[in-house]
């Protein structure tokens, strides 16, 4: 099934009417873009293009590898993100790092600290339709997967780098720098340090996060840097929404909440006791700045809460994360019913854009791509003292199926690290490829054919 530049469904419904209905709906949408026009090149010239350059990719990233290619610029980073994630399911490392090598080179063009791209950052506000860049803590985050690939190649001056710029894109909104306030990619940068055996650097980072980081979820305090870290994403993160008549207020939906419990089962049963909890909750990310709440976005200008107080509205789904070792008890018929009401949500959106499409003058509308495949907690995992753990399987409480390793790696005697997570990237289900049809319903190649070619003449040249 041929993946179109204008549509891809977010989170297939379980429900044949409902699927029935959207399909119905895709036909009709379809049969509009086909009198309106593609642009300079037709959509069954793509269409050909995109199926000969995924012959040799791999089968399960061939429809990420098609979506890409079809998009091209306008969501080129979303799009590299999600195959991101996507490749290291199948341990395709080399693909992960060159994706989100592209990701965050786009990133910095707009969102970086020198004059430059504070020039490209007006030029592309000015934009009546935008490339993606996603919001802070979606650029957050594709400088956080960046780093864990540094790590797994015993690269910490990179992951250091990457780290820090995690930390520092989610400060950094459309219009406005806010405090910091993601702990996590600072600590990780600080661990990376020490295991560089730049002790110092280690103890000025983790002082400088100690002292500016306001995140109520990162609880993990060390008297010293561990040895071994191992990382693993827990559910599915944020839905974005809008609000308002015109619906060109941007807010974030949180996912039904999950349980906080990870069993990490090891090769080698370690000797000693675990430092464990929740490490970062992605939720607060998208729904904070700086640390204070936020109603909404309009025209990327954060509208924020007025008191403090409101920060329990924002937070009541996902206040059990405050505290590890809480768990909340989700049976299986449970989760099946949240991860339904998720499919709702995003089914909402997606019957949203289709109607976008027959108005292509309507550009209010606030834009509401989003990468559905992370997660809404990291969880962390430390050892003072052991290195070379090796995870065999993650055990969720919830789910109670064993999940891969998807990186692990030791380094001589310096330190070891992995990572893994509770839902399949490749999975549509279960966040993979889950963010709503392109907005505003825009056909790619207008007025973009000399960017759209430079990029898939890279993309034909580099993977």
């Amino acid at each position: 099934m041929h993946v179109t530049p204008a549509l891809r469904l977010a989170r297939p419904s379980r429900s044949r009417r409902c699927r029935s209905a959207l399909l119905a709906l895709a036909a009709a949408v379809f049969a509009h873009a086909a009198v309106a026009g593609w642009g300079s090149k037709s959509e069954k010239e793509l269409i050909k293009e995109a199926d000969a350059f995924i012959k040799n990719k791999p089968e399960p990233l061939k429809q990420f590898f098609h979506t890409l290619y079809m998009e091209g610029e306008w969501n080129a980073v979303l799009n590299l993100n999600l195959l991101a994630l996507a490749a290291l399911e199948v341990t395709r490392h080399d693909i992960a790092e060159k994706a989100l090598d592209q990701s965050t080179a786009r990133i910095l063009r707009i969102y970086a600290d020198d004059p430059n791209a504070a020039k490209a950052k007006s030029l592309w506000s000015a934009e009546g339709v935008k490339d993606f860049k996603g919001e802070p803590y979606e650029r957050a985050m594709a400088f956080y997967y960046r780093g864990l690939l540094y790590l797994r190649e015993g690269d910490f001056q990179n992951a250091r780098a990457a780290f820090l710029q995690s930390d520092l894109q989610n400060a950094m909104g459309q219009t406005e720098k806010y405090d910091r306030s993601f702990a996590l990619p600072t600590y990780l940068a600080a661990w990376a340090s020490a295991c560089d055996g730049d002790a110092q650097r280690a103890d000025e980072l983790l002082a400088a996060m100690q002292k500016y980081a306001i995140d109520p979820y990162f609880k993990l305090a060390h008297p010293s840097f561990p040895r071994h870290i191992t990382l693993f994403d827990r559910g599915i993160g944020p839905e974005k929404v809008t609000l308002g008549d015109a619906k060109n207020i941007l807010s974030f939906f949180p996912q039904p909440d999950v349980s906080q419990g990870v069993q990490v089962n090891y090769a080698r049963p370690p000797a000693e006791a675990a430092r464990q909890g929740v490490a970062a909750n992605l939720d607060w990310l998208a729904l904070t700045r700086g640390g204070r709440p936020i109603q909404g976005l309009l025209d990327g200008k954060v509208q924020f809460k007025e008191t403090t107080a409101a920060l329990s509205d924002i937070s009541s789904s996902v206040a059990s994360a405050a505290l590890y070792g809480s768990l909340s008890t989700l049976g299986s018929d449970k989760l099946s019913v949240a991860k339904n009401l998720g499919m709702l949500g995003a089914g909402a959106s997606l019957i949203g854009s289709f109607a976008s499409l027959a108005s292509r003058s309507t550009k209010t509308e606030a834009d509401t791509r989003y990468w559905g495949s992370l997660p809404k907690y990291v969880f962390i995992e430390a050892y003072g003292a052991e290195m070379g753990l090796e995870p065999k399987a993650f055990v969720t409480t919830a789910t109670k199926k064993p999940r891969p390793a998807l990186i692990a790696a030791t380094h001589a005697d310096k330190c070891s690290f992995a990572y893994g997570r509770e839902f399949s990237a490749l999975d549509a289900t279960q966040g993979g490829i889950g963010n709503p049809s392109p907005w505003p319903a825009e056909p790619m190649e207008d007025d973009r054919d000399k960017p759209n070619e430079a990029f898939r003449l890279f993309l034909r040249a580099s993977f």
